[in-house]
């Protein structure tokens, strides 16, 4: 499956769940899979530049939780990023990857869609849109998304 133009975008929370750190940035025309482990090193590295000691990953791509889990085996073309994303993991004193499913992971999907209008590697966020905001609340709660 081809990127038709998305990007990667994610959110990081501390621990209370408020929001640290957002991105939004172009990708490279790739396919999704190697597209949702581009997000998840980024995310990675933030939160390491940040300072945090231990990191709990979501991503709606249950193939990369579970290739990064170990529990299956990669594709050939992903063995450079998979091998970065475990280098970058080793760092923190404790780590944590599950999956979720998209329609509650609906921030992350925002961000990463060329209309979205924030676009940045280390986005503050207070520029975040009062739609984000409502998006990023609703995920937290739990609340049920509708994909059409």
């Amino acid at each position: 499956m081809e990127n038709d133009g998305a990007g990667l975008g994610g959110v990081i929370r501390d621990s209370e769940g408020e929001i640290v750190v957002l991105f939004s940035t172009e990708a490279p025309k790739e396919d999704i899979f190697m597209l949702e482990l581009e997000a998840i090193y980024k995310g990675i590295q933030l939160a390491s530049s940040r300072g945090y000691d231990r990191i709990w990953l979501e991503s709606d791509s249950l193939v990369a939780v579970q290739i990064i889990s170990d529990q299956v085996e990669p594709p050939w073309k992903s063995v450079k990023i998979l091998q970065q994303i475990k280098e970058k993991i080793s760092s923190f004193s404790s780590w944590k990857i599950s999956h979720i499913w998209r329609e509650a992971n609906s921030a992350a999907d925002y961000l990463s869609k060329r209309s979205c209008p924030l676009k940045g590697v280390d986005l503050p966020p207070t520029i975040a849109t009062p739609e984000l905001l409502a998006i990023i609340r609703d995920d937290c709660e739990g609340k049920k998304y509708i994909r059409l």
